[in-house]
């Protein structure tokens, strides 16, 4: 718990010279520390990525979807063409609410939203996305419907 919080205060101070303590927490074990450790780098916005790009790209396979998607938002917003291509398409799957449920999908959605009009070309894709899971609760679902509306809805300009 202590290197998950020592990380979180890191990423929430916004300190440049905080950026090399969030690369090395990047490959920690536990995965609420690289979370916090990629949602830093994210934070502190094109420097920081193109600082941390080779493991926010390693990121992108990691076995927690948290991590994946701020990894995958921080390569889309300030990453180039390629990172875009690479990176946007892991968080149009991660929005699947019937494949990981309505949290990921919200955390996908959100992240979706944030890149904008960046998102266009996956409009279609977007809307293909389930509207709900059977399986879950009625709240965090309509949580996914507004959020799916909105970015398609805006087209991607938000």
């Amino acid at each position: 718990m202590a290197r998950i919080l020592e990380c979180a205060e890191t990423a929430s101070s916004l300190e440049a010279r905080s950026i090399r303590p969030l690369l090395d927490c990047m490959g920690d074990d536990d995965a609420a520390v690289r979370y916090w450790a990629g949602l830093g780098l994210l934070m502190r916005g094109e420097v920081a990525v193109r600082m941390g790009h080779a493991l926010l790209r390693e990121a992108l396979g990691d076995a927690d979807p948290s991590v994946r998607i701020v990894a995958a938002e921080a390569l889309c917003r300030f990453g180039g063409a390629a990172d875009l291509r690479l990176a946007m398409p892991v968080l149009v799957e991660l929005a699947d609410a019937i494949t990981h449920g309505p949290y990921v999908s919200m955390m996908a959605l959100n992240s979706l939203d944030r890149c904008g009009e960046l998102v266009k070309p996956w409009l279609d894709e977007i809307r293909a996305l389930p509207d709900s899971d059977p399986n879950s609760p009625d709240r965090p679902q309509l949580g996914v419907t507004v959020l799916k509306e909105r970015i398609t809805a805006a087209g991607g300009a938000v």
